[in-house]
């Protein structure tokens, strides 16, 4: 499991420069955006408002570029991104900055959570109101060690954590997903899979929706395209 963690760092720190610019890539982050907008009061968090301007406090695990903080940043007060690439999380802070956050209201850092290595960070040893981990959990070595680890990071009673992620999907032999297959560890979730690891974490009112527009991966110039079907799934903290 620690050559598949590897594996990921690697190719990650390899691809943030160039991560998120093709236009495949820029029209996920604007569909992630637009359907955990339209999701807000399904997902059901306790989330920051102009009527209600609680403190809020978000965990974006494998945050990669940030395009799960800038979706959910109206509704939140202070965001805390973690990956274990030191160039997503370089990249991260630049699209933070750019948007004008202070690094109070949003800052990246490297962290595994489910590795004891990182247990002496703040941002490890904080408890948020909501934490999402969004297009990554098909990459993690054991899924459902990480959500018992972000569990132990949500307050209880009243976090919720969302995860975004792909239905099952076929592996592919050629274009983005070939360069990417090693770092895979299961080609996505069903309903039932993710309500499991989501109970085994012990969360309860799970929910679950498929995303009515297809994602699709690639560029035709670039080889090979397909399209997967993507999920929200949220379940509150018992």
């Amino acid at each position: 499991m620690a050559d598949l963690t590897q594996a990921n760092k690697n190719a990650f720190d390899e691809f943030a420069a160039t991560y998120d610019l093709d236009p495949w890539q820029l029209q996920l982050s604007s569909m992630l955006a637009t359907y955990l907008q339209q999701n807000k009061d399904w997902i059901g968090a306790q989330w920051t408002s102009a009527k209600d301007p609680r403190p809020v406090k978000l965990l974006d695990y494998a945050c990669g570029t940030g395009a799960a903080s800038v979706a959910l940043k109206p509704f939140v007060t202070t965001i805390t991104g973690l990956d274990i690439s030191e160039g997503m999380v370089d990249r991260y802070n630049i699209a933070m900055s750019k948007l004008g956050y202070t690094p109070q209201e949003a800052h990246g850092a490297v962290a595994d959570i489910t590795n004891s290595d990182y247990d002496h960070l703040p941002e490890v040893n904080e408890h948020y109101d909501v934490a999402i981990i969004s297009l990554a959990l098909h990459h993690v070595p054991e899924p459902e060690l990480l959500l018992k680890a972000l569990a132990k990071r949500l307050k209880l009673a009243t976090g919720v954590l969302i995860v975004v992620d792909f239905l099952p999907f076929e592996h592919a032999h050629k274009g983005h997903k070939h360069k990417m297959a090693h770092t895979v560890k299961q080609h996505g979730f069903n309903e039932r899979q993710t309500a499991d690891l989501y109970k085994l974490a012990g969360f309860e009112d799970f929910g679950f929706i498929v995303v009515p527009e297809r994602v699709k991966i690639g560029e035709e110039e670039k080889g090979a395209v397909s399209h997967r079907d993507m999920f929200i799934a949220r379940g509150r903290l018992v």
